[in-house]
C-alpha cells in the first residue's frame, strides 16, 4: 500500500535486514522494517510519518525522526516499539540569526565582509 518514489534504505549490521523510510517527508509516510528468512520477506511498519535515519551499530535500535524534524525517537529493532523521544523545542537552541518565525534571515554583505582573500 506504498509508493516507493523520494524512499531511502537504510542498512542493518545483518543483511537479511533492511529499514526503508517511504516518501519522506510526506503526509502519512511509513517506515518500513524488513526481514528477508531465506524464503519469504517480511515488513513490518514501525512509524508513521517517521524518517527512518540509521540502524544502531549493534542493529537493536533504530533513530526517526517525525517528517517535520520536532523530535527524535529511538525504537527497539525487534518489535519497533519507543524506547525514547526527544522534543526538540526546549532542548535544541534556536538559531542566533532566528526570527521566531521558523525562518532565518542571513546577512550576507556583513559574512563577506570579515572574509580575508
Amino acid at each position: 500500500m506504498t509508493v516507493a518514489s523520494g524512499s531511502e534504505h537504510t542498512p542493518h549490521p545483518d543483511p537479511t535486514r533492511m529499514g526503508l523510510s517511504v516518501g519522506e517527508g510526506e503526509e502519512g509516510s511509513p517506515v518500513l522494517w524488513g526481514h528477508w528468512d531465506g524464503r519469504r520477506l517480511a515488513a513490518e511498519r514501525i512509524g508513521v510519518e517517521r524518517i527512518l535515519l540509521a540502524a544502531s551499530p549493534s542493529g537493536r535500535r533504530l533513530p526517526t525522526v517525525d517528517t517535520g524534524q520536532w523530535s527524535l525517537a529511538l525504537h527497539r529493532t525487534q518489535d519497533g516499539s519507543v524506547l525514547r523521544e526527544l522534543d526538540a523545542q526546549g532542548t535544541v537552541p534556536g538559531h542566533p540569526g532566528s526570527t521566531g518565525e521558523d525562518r532565518i534571515h542571513w546577512d550576507h554583505d556583513a559574512a563577506s565582509s570579515t572574509r580575508t582573500p
